[in-house]
């Protein structure tokens, strides 16, 4: 029998990943912002940027799960590639938030490569991370563990980002955000380089001399693409993921300029993303305990339901700062209370792959998850930056209340779009409980396994 994980060790490996956490938040949160407000790069040009970063970042997920696999350096299998990889990625996210003296399309192509290349690099760390699980944990429980703490780490990173981005750049550039972004992008990307050290130092003994078979579970675009047009339950989820994945980058970008513009406090941002932050962790622990009471299904769709409804009303109550800031804090409760039962639907769509093809797709049909969210995340960001050109937004200049109700509308109003068809497509999701049981049993019985149980 393996021996268990100790819990110090499954603890010091997650909280390895808090810095890259608040390094990359302060890039989904501020990017935008900083393009069209310090850079003063046009918003049009900001949401091409946004498209043609997030694309080459979906199309390379399958490319470096193959160099992550296939690569191996002398620092052991894996482990190698956080050792080396947080470098490059901290290098192109102090670019991200540099300013160079060029003229508007130079500063254009310097802004959108180093953009593209940032996405690309963080992928690195993050998939060999998630590849070390296994290698780590051998045991179900142990996987289940490192990967429950791993969820909880992200929540507590993105909670103390809420709480200290915002004091933090004000801080260092001395009052003025526009002067402070530099350098605290600068303190997260090496606590972005030290936290992935001591997660290399800590899964050291479990990759030391140790043989680890290449070739299994590397999924390439192709696979991908022929497993969700073979599994209408999949394709059916992964377009409401879809939708619900191009709500949240909107609101978090259109954030900065909220409280600049329209509460005309940007220090009151960090309350909005702690309670955001807040809501998630609320909103998630409600869906686990509905998800006991009904379908996974009905879960969701209520969850995008309050969404829609809360983005609208925040845009009701957008003149006030408080107002705004606990209707849209619902409606992150809302998105969470679906969010608590996707990975458990993506787990019930491998049935149905399993029942067609009789084999296991596991890694291909969890690889969707990840592709559906940078397409989302493609999608959204392009739509920031070209709806802001579309109502006149100019960066630098003086905004008035009717442009800065207008950017509300943006970050509300598209949201709850999103979020409402999200919900429509869920409803046709026709793929329930006893259906997948069913499957089970004729699986099991083709194997001459236990038959599944059918009580919930």
């Amino acid at each position: 029998m393996a021996e268990k994980l100790k819990g110090s060790i499954i603890t010091l490996f997650c909280i390895g990943e808090i810095g890259m956490v608040l390094m990359n938040g302060m890039g989904l949160n501020f990017f935008t912002f900083y393009l069209t407000d310090v850079a003063m790069v046009s918003a049009a040009l900001v949401g091409t940027i946004m498209l043609v970063g997030r694309i080459v970042d979906a199309v390379s997920v399958p490319v470096v799960g193959v160099l992550v696999e296939k690569v191996e350096m002398r620092w052991g299998k894996y482990r190698s590639w956080l050792i080396v990889g947080p470098f490059f990625t901290a290098i192109c996210f102090i670019l991200m938030f540099s300013n160079p003296g060029l003229d508007t399309a130079a500063k254009a192509l310097f802004f959108g490569i180093v953009f593209t290349l940032s996405s690309v690099f963080l992928n690195i760390p993050y998939t060999s991370q998630s590849a070390l699980i296994p290698v780590m944990a051998t045991d179900v429980d142990d996987r289940a563990r490192l990967s429950a703490r791993r969820i909880q780490t992200l929540a507590v990173g993105q909670l103390i980002g809420g709480m200290v981005t915002v004091p933090l750049v004000l801080w260092l550039g001395g009052g003025s955000e526009a002067q402070g972004f530099l350098p605290a992008i600068i303190v997260f990307a090496v606590l972005q380089i030290l936290g992935y050290q001591l997660m290399a130092s800590t899964s050291k003994p479990f990759v030391a001399g140790r043989r680890i078979t290449s070739g299994e579970g590397i999924v390439g675009l192709g696979d991908i693409i022929r497993q969700v047009s073979s599994n209408p339950p999949l394709l059916v989820f992964g377009l409401t993921e879809f939708f619900k994945n191009c709500t949240w980058p909107i609101i978090f970008a259109i954030g900065p300029y909220y409280f600049r513009y329209v509460a005309n406090n940007m220090a009151l941002l960090t309350a909005f993303l702690t309670g955001t932050t807040v809501a998630k962790l609320i909103g998630a622990a409600i869906g686990e305990g509905m998800a006991r009471k009904m379908s996974k299904k009905t879960v969701y769709i209520v969850g995008m339901i309050v969404m829609a409804l809360s983005l609208v009303l925040a845009r009701v109550f957008a003149s006030s700062a408080v107002l705004f800031t606990l209707f849209v804090s619902l409606a992150f409760a809302g998105e969470y209370i679906s969010h608590s039962v996707n990975f458990a639907i993506y787990a019930d769509t491998t049935v149905y792959s399993e029942w067609k093809t009789g084999k296991r797709a596991n890694a291909i049909v969890m690889s969707v998850f990840p592709l559906t969210l940078r397409i989302s995340q493609a999608i959204a960001g392009a739509l920031t930056g070209f709806v802001l050109a579309m109502i006149g937004y100019t960066g630098g200049t003086q905004v008035s209340l009717e442009m800065g109700l207008r950017i509300s509308s943006v970050g509300t109003l598209i949201p709850a779009l999103f979020a409402l068809l999200a919900a429509i497509v869920m409803f046709f999701y026709s793929f329930t409980e006893d259906k997948v049981v069913a499957l089970e049993k004729e699986i099991n019985a083709k194997k001459g396994g236990p038959v599944p149980s059918t009580s919930a």
